[in-house]
């Protein structure tokens, strides 16, 4: 089927003869990092050991520490959008002089209507993970804007496919492959029209439906000279897809095995195996059991030697009788082992771990933190670009299919919350310090960025606009009981004549 989907890109020159091939091998790694993330690791021990550990299936799920899912999750857990800042080149004013921008009013909007902080969450997943991920468009005309729809990568049988032109910046074409019940179905996306197909399993070729939902097909998408482009925004950290988990694995598989080790190392030092010479010990073992063994004769008396020779033979044949305890290994440089593996995961991947070293200052951990920081502010940069290219893209199909465009859009800005890990302590002396010196807004914005506040700028503005609110109606308040002051009046020279030069 990937064929087939690569035969229709070459018709048009899009790819090359090797697309195919590069596609494949992705999706079997895209398929073994979300495998390795959800801890269904691969099994990378002898029949001898399977054997041991009493392990007769072919996934290491029962002994394995996963690391990847950390890796990831410490990663994603710091990419967290604050706001899309949007605006318009010229946002009017309300009846009071406050800028009221459309802009940025459609596109909260907008977010708001797709369950953006959801969506958010699962695309910085996918996209550490499996290297990149897709979110499509489509404007409803049932609900009157646009819907996102986040996809997951292509993995060898399902997900998104695109192709970029030679800048690796705009999409010239991609693809959809997915099940509806036992049909698999095929859109293919272009500049200025899509096509839908079915496949078979193991089908060469494409078989293109008439008709879909009342549309023709193929259809055209271009409206009164206006091409609405490829409706996929692609999610990567890296122009070449890259998944935080591909030099996790190795080493992933390394430490299960030293899991097994421990395991069986501790088994053997709990449940030690015995090793007999010349004589056949009892099957059973109860504590404060006494092993005995003497020589008998078939029909199970013991043999009384009848001279010197005799007994002398008896001696060296009791004295051959053995037991003996099969040691199992070092749990200790077993142990130190797996935190010099698990130490090696942090390095590479830059994911501060406790190790079990006991609790850091915060400064120690800040100093960890750094390279992770480095990464989380990379990626930053080229998701909040992808972000920025949704709304502007949300923008452009809305006006080509909607029924009332949006407003102009000059620029969108992706704002994100700060990536630097910070100690309370440190988050409420920055507060205090801006709050005292009379900033309230940049002292909240400081709040609201970090995990103690999680509040972005329309909130700060309605805590602002309450507090005025609170404060005007207490001034209210208080004027109201001070005793005649509603009743007082200016003076005025009927009610009061004043001469200073009088007596």
């Amino acid at each position: 089927m990937l064929s087939a989907i690569a035969a229709k890109f070459m018709e048009r020159k899009l790819v090359a003869s090797t697309w195919e091939a590069e596609m494949d091998e992705r999706g079997k790694f895209v398929k073994l990092f979300r495998e390795y993330y959800e801890g269904d690791h691969r099994l990378k021990l002898t029949p001898e050991m399977k054997a041991m550990m009493q392990i007769s299936d072919d996934v290491l799920d029962r002994y394995n520490a996963n690391y990847c899912e950390m890796v990831v999750n410490t990663m994603a857990d710091r990419l967290t959008i604050d706001r899309m800042q949007a605006s318009s080149p010229n946002p009017p004013q309300d009846d009071t002089g406050k800028t009221v921008d459309p802009a940025q009013t459609w596109t909260d909007d907008l977010l708001k209507a797709n369950r953006f902080d959801a969506l958010q969450l699962d695309v910085r997943e996918a996209a550490l993970r499996d290297g990149e991920t897709f979110i499509m468009l489509e404007y409803s005309d049932t609900l009157g804007r646009m819907e996102f729809f986040h996809n997951l990568a292509w993995d060898g049988d399902c997900g998104v496919l695109v192709v970029f032109d030679r800048h690796q910046k705009h999409i010239l074409a991609g693809a959809k492959v997915w099940y509806e019940s036992d049909v698999k179905r095929v859109n293919i996306y272009y500049q200025n029209s899509i096509e839908r197909y079915t496949a078979d399993e193991g089908a060469t070729e494409l078989t293109l439906m008439p008709q879909v939902d009342g549309f023709n097909n193929p259809e055209m998408t271009e409206r009164s000279g206006k091409v609405p482009g490829v409706p996929i925004v692609r999610f990567s950290r890296k122009k070449k897809p890259t998944s935080e988990l591909k030099n996790v694995i190795p080493l992933q598989d390394s430490l299960n095995r030293t899991l097994v080790s421990m395991v069986m190392a501790a088994e053997l030092t709990a449940f030690s195996v015995m090793f007999a010479v010349g004589w056949k010990p009892p099957q059973k073992i109860t504590p404060g059991m006494i092993y005995h063994a003497m020589l008998t004769d078939e029909a199970g008396k013991t043999v009384v030697p009848q001279n010197e020779d005799e007994a002398k033979a008896l001696v060296a044949m009791l004295n051959a009788f053995k037991l003996s305890r099969i040691e199992g290994g070092s749990l200790t440089e077993l142990i130190k082992q797996g935190d010099w593996i698990i130490s090696q995961i942090e390095k590479i991947t830059s994911t501060p771990m406790d190790l079990g070293s006991g609790v850091q200052s915060g400064e120690a951990l800040k100093q960890l933190d750094v390279r992770l920081q480095g990464k989380v502010e990379g990626a930053q940069v080229t998701f909040g670009n992808s972000y920025e290219d949704l709304v502007n893209l949300a923008a452009l199909q809305q006006t080509v299919f909607g029924s009332k465009f949006p407003p102009e859009i000059k620029s969108v800005d992706a704002q994100w919350k700060n990536a630097e890990m910070r100690n309370n302590a440190d988050v409420l002396a920055l507060f205090k310090l801006l709050n005292d010196a009379g900033y309230e807004r940049a002292a909240l914005q400081a709040l609201g960025k970090s995990s103690l506040g999680g509040f972005g700028e329309p909130d700060i503005t309605k805590m602002l606009e309450d507090k005025a609110k609170d404060v005007a109606t207490k001034i209210e308040r208080a004027q109201g009981n001070v005793p005649n002051f509603n009743g007082l009046v200016p003076p005025t020279s009927n009610s009061l004549n004043f001469n200073p030069s009088a007596n």
